[in-house]
């Protein structure tokens, strides 16, 4: 986002889900980092790099975002994706979901 609250499209390559059944885990990691860690990102880390970076609304986003992440399998099949790779990329998103939900409601969780 500009400083006057303009989006602007960022670079691409880092965005989409990349991933390689036959290589070892290690290698299907983004190098896109998020409050500067790169796996086991949470909401708060969400949060926090919205904050640093003047991104209004976040949790809206946030929820965007997961909502578009809930219907991946729609889309998948839509686009004929292997549905091999297809469950691959939904386990991720679904630990993704979680943890952001769990961080999400964490305070109602300890009571």
């Amino acid at each position: 986002m500009t400083p006057n609250g303009q989006w602007r499209l960022s670079p691409a390559y880092d965005l989409t889900f990349s991933i390689d059944l036959a290589a070892p885990s290690y290698a299907n990691r983004h190098s896109l980092t998020v409050n500067g860690k790169d796996e086991d990102i949470t909401r708060a880390d969400l949060i926090a790099t919205a904050e640093n970076n003047d991104i209004r609304d976040c949790n809206t986003l946030i929820e965007d975002v997961i909502n578009a992440v809930i219907q991946f399998e729609k889309f998948a099949v839509e686009l004929d994706i292997d549905p091999l790779l297809t469950g691959k990329i939904r386990e991720s998103f679904n630990m993704l979901v979680m943890k952001s939900v769990a961080t999400k409601y964490e305070s109602i969780l300890k009571y």
